[in-house]
């Protein structure tokens, strides 16, 4: 039994017991007597109040350091599930100064260092302002899709059972893309062309409304993103980056890639329209 257990047990009776002493000797004899010297009553009671204001301090005081030891049992616990699935998550915020495109920057450092796989899951969404987005933003995600082509060329041996690189795109019907990301397209399906063991671009209905990449089955990249309901706002909120030595997150993805797989087709570049740009 810990100690604010036992001071839980012995003050709240100790207490309880002085107070019901206290008010059997103030028998009605006693109080009929103390009317008489209004000063020796308001004296008792100052004391009833005093000793009944110590036990609800206690009492309060026990209360609030079982909470506090509630929730650090909870964090504890909580430590205890992180630590055994080895998962660790950062958030990285996008906004419109030094931090815009940031997240393309650091998940293009990640596939620089990929050894074994790409994996990419899409979840299109029409947009017309790609072209609008500050120089900073437009290079940040130009060298991330550079970076991806060049891991594909110098992954060109790559024989596994599965291709280096995967991207599924869920899309509806009519799919419309801006230059960078086609011209991305474009490369993987020529790449593809010559060695399907290191790239593959496939399509499928929409199924997870969201985007996620794996990199060499550890690194999940999950951006956050919103639009418009007229394709116009699109906006990078920034994304959620997870490493996943033990792939707890990383088998949950996947498990949905093979869902959305089993109704995928193979992309080809002349499905993709590319709208005018506007001034």
């Amino acid at each position: 039994m810990n100690s604010r257990h036992l001071a839980l047990k012995i003050l709240v009776p100790v207490c309880t017991f002085l107070v019901g002493l206290y008010v059997q000797i103030a028998s009605v004899d006693k109080i009929v007597s103390l009317v008489r010297n209004e000063w020796r009553l308001f004296l008792h009671l100052f004391i009833i109040l005093l000793i009944m204001q110590a036990l609800v301090i206690i009492v309060l005081s026990i209360f609030l350091s079982e909470v506090h030891a509630g929730r650090k049992d909870m964090t504890d616990l909580l430590d205890s599930a992180v630590r055994q699935s080895g998962l660790k998550a950062e958030f990285v915020e996008e906004d419109d100064g030094d931090n815009a495109g940031k997240t393309y920057e650091i998940t293009r450092n990640l596939i620089e260092k990929a050894q074994h796989s790409l994996l990419f899951v899409d979840f299109w969404v029409k947009s017309n302002n790609y072209h609008a987005k500050k120089p900073t933003v437009q290079k940040r995600r130009q060298d991330y899709y550079d970076s991806i082509i060049s891991q594909l060329k110098k992954h060109q041996d790559h024989d596994g059972d599965q291709p280096f690189h995967v991207r599924m795109i869920q899309k509806p019907d009519q799919l419309e893309a801006d230059l960078v990301y086609s011209g991305h397209l474009k490369e993987c399906c020529e790449i593809q062309e010559n060695c399907k063991t290191v790239s593959v671009v496939k399509i499928a209905p929409p199924c997870i409304h969201a985007h996620f990449a794996i990199i060499d089955e550890r690194y999940v990249i999950w951006p956050i993103l919103s639009s418009g309901p007229d394709g116009s706002g699109l906006r990078r909120h920034g994304a959620l980056i997870f490493d996943d030595p033990n792939k707890y997150l990383v088998n949950r993805l996947k498990a949905i890639y093979t869902m959305l797989d089993k109704v995928a087709q193979a992309y080809q570049p002349n499905t993709i329209s590319i709208p005018a740009k506007s001034n």
